[in-house]
């Protein structure tokens, strides 16, 4: 029925990727400082949250009990979410860029627990899904216990002051995700709260007014609607030091979702086309799998000694995306589409039980392989960047690593074995300023590092001790050039 929505589904799923790309512009100096051009992008997560609260409402009346519902969304999300996460701990477990960085990071996902404040972290995409599940959950159990009335006005309470909170804790910046906003919530579950609160009430003022909104005739002041609103998404992510209130992107996405669901305008009804949903299908599994393919390229292709990927940089990133769409297409058609027969060949029970047999085997295995994982002298640990927060692999870390400012020292704890060894990193202040990082190892000053203006990467090393316990702390000399880390290599210091 809303079949353009389908069209819309694509391009922002399209933005989240596109909001990644950091993580392959930071490896490449002469880029770095447009990083944070694509700081605002991930607010297309936000839009999703808006437009499953609409769908929620709008299709609420086909579950006959919570158990009904809390099957079909499994059945929906479990599967593709899995295969990421396993994705994932395969490219942590040969020591390629991944996510997650102990035990709880690869197993609560599997019980839609990621980001919920169990843990302290998030694995990529996969954060939303949690949130998403347990969110729905949520409302799904307060409309069947409570009057829809009574349902609605709690929603509309939630929605209100968790918006209210959002922007005032961040000052307008509301793409956080795993920061806490309360002591028992933090900004990833307060998004999904306020978001799918907010779609559930466009959902419920269309069910109400769809006999006046289809008298409604088609004309020329919807289609310059759709094109102001359209036009204010290309200037609020093209123009991020002149946008600082991220609720814009909030309200820019319940007009353009209310507009198309309407189909009032000439581009909402070209976008009702039979295309449409053909690209709609694959977003989910294109979300949930692109930082898979984002850091498969970052320790294979993408490096700054790659002239043509320095020299030809749009080539190379339309590349990148192309690959990101096919394993998404190849996920659908492998592993999402074919859940439909398995449930029709083997039944609900028997469907549900090999889920289950699946999940054991996943998180026995993933638990086996986090404690026979070492950290090897000569390996790569990979950090984050300005984007995406990915912590040393094989580290205990009490932060998360990649961009350190002033408000956040960044320290590392892991073991070794005992010998005297020496980490380098690879590393450089944000968008080429000058900087002075102190380093110190075992609560002891161990370096200086001095950054110049305008220099890009470079590795600084730092002496370890003679003992199993390393804690290297950092912390800056001034606070307006945040550093990026990129990555850690431990080597023998009679190694040269």
């Amino acid at each position: 029925m809303f079949r353009n929505i389908e069209l819309l589904r694509f391009i922002f799923t399209m933005i989240i990727v596109t909001s990644h790309v950091p993580i392959l512009l930071n490896m490449l100096p002469r880029y770095m400082p447009d990083s944070y051009r694509f700081d605002s992008w991930v607010l297309g997560v936000d839009f999703f949250f808006i437009l499953s609260g609409f769908f929620f409402v709008y299709t609420k009346d086909k579950y006959q009990t919570i158990t009904d519902f809390i099957i079909r969304k499994i059945k929906r999300l479990w599967p593709v979410m899995a295969f990421t996460v396993l994705l994932f701990f395969l490219l942590y477990f040969f020591g390629l860029p991944s996510y997650g960085k102990s035990v709880s990071d690869y197993v609560y996902p599997f019980f839609f627990l990621n980001n919920l404040g169990f843990n302290f972290s998030h694995m990529g995409p996969v954060w939303y899904v949690s949130v998403l599940f347990m969110v729905l959950l949520f409302y799904f159990v307060l409309f069947k216990v409570m009057k829809p009335m009574s349902a609605f006005m709690i929603t509309g309470l939630l929605t209100f002051f968790g918006y209210i909170d959002l922007v005032n804790a961040t000052n307008g910046k509301i793409y956080e995700i795993s920061e806490l906003a309360y002591p028992f919530l933090n900004f990833g579950l307060l998004r999904g709260i306020s978001g799918i609160g907010l779609g559930s009430l466009l959902g419920a003022a269309y069910i109400q007014y769809k006999p006046k909104i289809k008298q409604i005739k088609p004309g020329f002041f919807w289609t310059v609607s759709e094109v102001f609103v359209l036009g204010g998404f290309v200037y609020f992510l093209t123009q991020p030091s002149k946008i600082q209130d991220h609720f814009i992107f909030i309200l820019l996405s319940v007009m353009l979702i209310g507009l198309f669901i309407m189909k009032k305008g000439k581009i909402s009804l070209w976008a009702d086309h039979a295309f449409s949903p053909v690209l709609g299908r694959y977003c989910y599994a294109i979300f949930l799998s692109h930082l898979f393919i984002f850091n498969l390229f970052l320790c294979t292709l993408w490096t700054n000694q790659n002239e043509f990927i320095v020299t030809h940089l749009g080539f190379a990133l339309l590349f990148v995306y192309e690959c990101v769409i096919l394993f998404g297409v190849l996920i659908y058609h492998l592993l999402e589409k074919p859940q439909n027969r398995w449930v029709i060949q083997f039944g609900y029970a028997r469907y549900y039980i090999g889920l289950l047999v699946v999940t054991i085997v996943l998180v026995s295995g993933i638990i086996w392989g986090i404690q026979r994982r070492p950290m090897v002298v000569g390996e790569t640990y990979f950090f984050s960047n300005a984007q995406i927060s990915v912590p040393v692999y094989g580290v205990q870390s009490r932060n998360w690593m990649g961009i350190l400012s002033d408000s956040e020292k960044m320290r590392i704890q892991f073991k070794k074995k005992s010998e005297k060894l020496k980490a380098v990193f690879l590393t450089a202040p944000s968008r080429g300023k000058s900087q002075e990082v102190i380093v110190f190892v075992n609560n002891q000053p161990a370096a200086r590092w001095i950054f110049k203006e305008g220099m890009g990467l470079s590795e600084r090393e730092v002496m370890l001790p003679e003992t199993e316990n390393a804690d290297i702390l950092f912390q800056l000399a001034k606070p307006d050039a945040p550093m990026i880390f990129i990555k850690m290599q431990l080597v023998p210091v009679s190694v040269e």
